[in-house]
């Protein structure tokens, strides 16, 4: 008897070659495919309904949330079936729940086997692929100083890189826009990309600018790739601001000469117009130095404050200064205190209209009171260089969704909206490519050999949906609405969401390096 038979669906596994089959499932494992003949526990009729591999979300930040005991639904109810966290130079840590928000300024000591351990013990709605963050090895060695390591220093970032290989992560990302990461030159990364590649590990990048210096960022990733050897990843790519947007085009020529080059490069993306991050990142890096504690003192200090002013104005060489494009760009989207709690979905020129501000002062003093501790949205790209981004097949897909009170609500809806928008509707790219999106290409990516497809000795990560309903539901005003049209989620041969409701199971599995 097997434990689900899926029956009369078509199934799409992103190879261009649709097949109308019966499904079995015994043990979490994917036994038959054809006709049945046998009996199920549990039986799925997916007639007139697209079968296909799980999700693969390539972006993720819900390792920030993986301990709290309530499960949190937004990527299981839009299809995906397994994460890649750690991103953007920021990995969670079991005894700082939330490091990519504190980033601790201390020097500390990482135990990253136990850390994974923890991470491993945990219930999870999906299956997780942890990425260890450059963030956290080089705060551990220099805090939040801005200067790059001494060759003992080097050393200690390149033996915890190595514990944590060896421990289960399967690669290292960086934050090149964030402090300390912000503060690291190119060579400091390729050393510790090195040992990630001897660990068939990735090198995941949040590149150092994505505005004006986006060709000198991407082409600073792909160095990193070459000279250390290692399949790369360049997360979320975009062009911000009117006057880049004509570089997608050289980007992803870039992109493309890499390749035949013989470098591995992927990036993934999220199907959007508008960013999202920390706030403090409007400010210039040298406010940032030091941790959070020096920049609430630069903040709260009058000359500091005119020199911030200034270098906003005028610019600083090789800093995005996204402020550049105008206050009117930017939404504040979560902050901590419930005192400010109505200025979220408030864009900065209308709070500081309401407090009787200059846009500058009301973004300082906010940052000021929240101790940094500040979301936004930012609204910076446009819909043509998305498409073109979206329609090669060298990209994935990923949520980059951050949980808050007023999400982006690429966090809800980022796998439907391509369904619907850029597939069954404007028809960018077609299902077959949509799904190779999802799935196998991201699996290949992360060396997940027995994931991404649907076939006989997998493991049962099945997605149900009707491709002629689905659609993300979730808006830049309403962010946290479910998607429609996904039917059955199963994630290792345990059905977590049928008929569009969430079973309370969590059947997700830690995916470390070694044991897919």
């Amino acid at each position: 008897m097997y434990d689900i038979s899926i029956t009369g669906g078509t199934i799409v596994n992103g190879d261009g070659k649709p097949l109308v089959a019966d499904i079995a499932v015994k043990n979490g494992i994917i036994v038959k495919m054809g006709r049945l003949a046998g009996k199920s526990l549990e039986s799925i009729d997916a007639g007139g309904m697209t079968v296909s591999p799980g999700f693969i979300d390539f972006h993720s930040h819900n390792d920030r949330i993986l301990s709290r005991k309530t499960p949190h639904l937004a990527k299981i109810t839009q299809g995906i079936t397994t994460e890649v966290m750690g991103n953007c130079g920021f990995c969670e840590e079991k005894d700082n729940k939330s490091f990519a928000a504190s980033c601790p300024d201390k020097k500390r000591t990482l135990d990253w086997k136990a850390n994974i351990d923890y991470f491993g013990k945990l219930p999870l709605v999906t299956n997780s692929v942890l990425l260890v963050g450059h963030n956290n090895i080089r705060t551990s060695v220099l805090g939040m100083e801005n200067r790059p390591p001494n060759r003992q220093e080097l050393s200690r970032m390149e033996s915890a890189a190595c514990e944590a290989m060896e421990a289960g992560y399967r690669g290292l990302s960086t934050g090149l826009i964030y402090p300390p990461g912000i503060f690291a030159d190119r060579a400091e990364i390729v050393s510790l990309a090195r040992v990630a590649s001897k660990y068939g590990g990735i090198y995941a990048s949040h590149i150092r600018g994505e505005a004006e210096t986006l060709l000198e960022a991407v082409g600073e990733a792909l160095l990193v790739g070459r000279e250390a050897g290692i399949s790369t990843q360049i997360s979320h790519l975009k062009a911000m601001g009117k006057g880049n947007w004509h570089k997608v085009d050289r980007v992803l020529g870039m992109i493309s000469s890499a390749r035949e080059g013989g470098l591995n490069v992927n990036y993934d993306q999220y199907p959007y117009t508008a960013a999202s991050t920390t706030a403090s990142i409007l400010l210039p890096p040298w406010m940032l130095e030091g941790g959070s504690g020096e920049t609430m003192k630069r903040l709260a200090d009058r000359s500091s404050r005119e020199r911030a002013r200034l270098d906003i104005a005028n610019g600083i060489v090789g800093w995005q200064n996204l402020l550049s494009y105008g206050p009117g760009t930017v939404m504040i989207s979560r902050v901590k205190n419930e005192r400010n709690r109505h200025l979220e979905g408030v864009t900065l020129p209308e709070i500081a209209r309401r407090q009787g501000k200059d846009p500058i002062d009301a973004l300082f003093d906010l940052l000021l009171e929240e101790k940094c501790s500040v979301l936004m949205i930012i609204h910076l790209m446009c819909e043509d260089s998305v498409k073109k981004i979206i329609r090669n097949k060298t990209g994935f897909i990923g949520t980059d969704g951050i949980c808050g009170k007023k999400p982006h609500p690429r966090l809800w809806g980022s796998f439907p909206r391509v369904l619907s928008k850029y597939v069954r509707e404007e028809k960018v790219l077609s299902l077959e490519d949509a799904i190779y999106k999802f799935s196998r290409g991201p699996a290949e990516k992360l060396g997940l050999s027995r994931r991404g497809e649907i076939k006989e000795g997998n493991f049962a990560d099945i997605v149900v949906f009707d491709s002629g309903r689905v659609r993300d539901m979730a808006t830049f005003e309403d962010s946290e609405r479910r998607a429609e049209g996904i039917s059955y989620v199963i994630i290792n041969g345990k059905i977590t969401i049928s008929g569009g409701r969430f079973r309370k199971v969590t059947a997700g599995k830690l995916l470390r390096k070694g044991e897919d």
